[in-house]
């Protein structure tokens, strides 16, 4: 079990941090993330900017943990404004 709570958004590569988490993570093993995703538009604009800090969307996370073989167990969106975190359990696939 791997847990990551609003660590994603300090990586500036934070996808190649997903297929590393998928390499040492067990075969049926559980990820609990949680953490802030910005609007498509922000990206967009600030990607050019900002380069200390991963920006993404939420679908693009939820994208690359597919690809690594993660499987999306649960999915929660909680709106605190002004945040918006996403909650995610994923598991392994053998």
């Amino acid at each position: 079990m791997l847990v990551s709570q609003y660590v994603f958004h300090h990586i500036p590569q934070w996808d190649k941090t997903i297929y590393e988490i998928s390499r040492v993570l067990k075969n049926n093993g559980y990820l609990f993330w949680s953490d802030l995703a910005i609007p498509k538009i922000f990206v967009l604009l600030l990607k050019n900017m900002v380069k200390n800090y991963g920006l993404y969307t939420i679908n693009n996370i939820r994208t690359h943990f597919k690809y690594a073989g993660l499987e999306e167990k649960y999915y929660e969106k909680v709106v605190r404004v002004p945040m918006i975190t996403h909650d995610l359990i994923l598991r392994k696939n053998v």
